[in-house]
């Protein structure tokens, strides 16, 4: 694009030999500095059915609109490459989604907000890159289904990973950043996961299937989680579980290896786990080491007076 009255598609019939758009099967745009892809470009390039690559890493936009490519027989279906922006900081919701033939996205490390179902239903998505993004959500659906994307680390900066947002991702694995604050319902349900030990922080809902049929090693719940969620049923994988909580969690779901599992649990509810008839069908209940104290002192002393408190658990004298 030389200039902001030009449209794409004038260009692109300027070319020797093209007479529609729908022809060209790669096209590699350019814009000069202050000039940004507009609406009209956008909608040109959704109506380039042929179209298989597409570089727009020379070129400048704000924003990939929403439903830009999305739809399997619509928006570009034949799309493999898609290089985008270089100083993209958005791409919107369901941009791509249900895009079958979509192999490979390059994102530029200034996105920083990313829609619902954004890649959503790429069933051959492998290469999306996410981790030099300074993108603090992951959101709804983001990659559900998208069963072949490789794994990338996600970035330290994510603090809320949506529901589904990993859903049917077979082969995609990462470590869960440090700074999490939310994880939602399914979030990494059926994902790869592989060799991942999880920790949950202290203070995050524990949704239901959060990781449920995924190839987690261990997980380690927080001292909030009082009611079984089914957050951890299915996983092949899975050998051990922490549970923090001072008081024994209720409603335990039969996973279906449980004798393969170990419940690392604080020394004083050992006994009620393993009488109870759903945790005892774990492997063993043994206490959490390094162990959580089951109560802490604490002592007030001057001349005049002198007392000790102890706070914790009830059973403890």
């Amino acid at each position: 694009r030389d200039k902001e009255t030009n449209s794409l598609s004038t260009e692109i019939l300027a070319l020797q030999g093209i007479n529609s758009v729908a022809v060209v099967t790669h096209l590699t745009v350019t814009t000069n500095p202050g000039v940004q892809l507009g609406a009209n470009d956008w909608t040109t390039m959704k109506s380039m059915t042929a179209l298989q690559v597409l570089d727009l890493s020379n070129a400048s936009a704000n924003a990939v609109p929403e439903s830009q490519f999305s739809g399997y027989n619509a928006n570009c279906p034949n799309l493999v490459t898609v290089n985008l922006p270089h100083d993209l900081t958005t791409i919107g919701y369901s941009a791509f989604s249900s895009k079958q033939n979509l192999v490979t996205v390059v994102v530029p490390s200034t996105v920083t907000t990313i829609g619902n179902s954004a890649f959503s239903g790429c069933n051959n998505l492998k290469n999306c890159d996410l981790s030099l993004c300074n993108i603090t959500e992951i959101p709804t659906s983001c990659f559900a289904d998208c069963s072949k994307l490789q794994p990338f680390t996600i970035p330290s900066t994510v603090t809320d990973i949506g529901s589904s947002a990993f859903y049917h991702c077979e082969q995609f694995t990462s470590s869960l950043p440090t700074g999490l604050k939310s994880l939602g319902s399914s979030a990494f349900y059926y994902a790869g996961m592989s060799g991942v030990n999880v920790v949950i922080p202290e203070g995050m809902k524990v949704n239901s299937g959060i990781f449920s049929y995924s190839g987690i090693s261990s997980i380690e719940l927080p001292t909030t989680y009082y009611s079984y969620e089914s957050c951890y049923s299915h996983c092949p994988n899975l050998t051990q579980v922490t549970m923090k909580s001072p008081t024994m969690v209720s409603d335990s779901y039969a996973v279906n290896n449980a004798s393969s599992i170990t419940l690392k649990v604080p020394s004083h509810l050992i006994a009620l786990y393993k009488s109870d008839p759903q945790w005892s069908q774990y492997s063993d209940a043994v206490a959490i080491s390094p162990a959580v104290p089951d109560y802490t002192v604490s002592a007030d002393l001057n001349l005049s007076n002198s007392s000790i408190r102890m706070e914790g658990s009830p059973n403890v004298y």
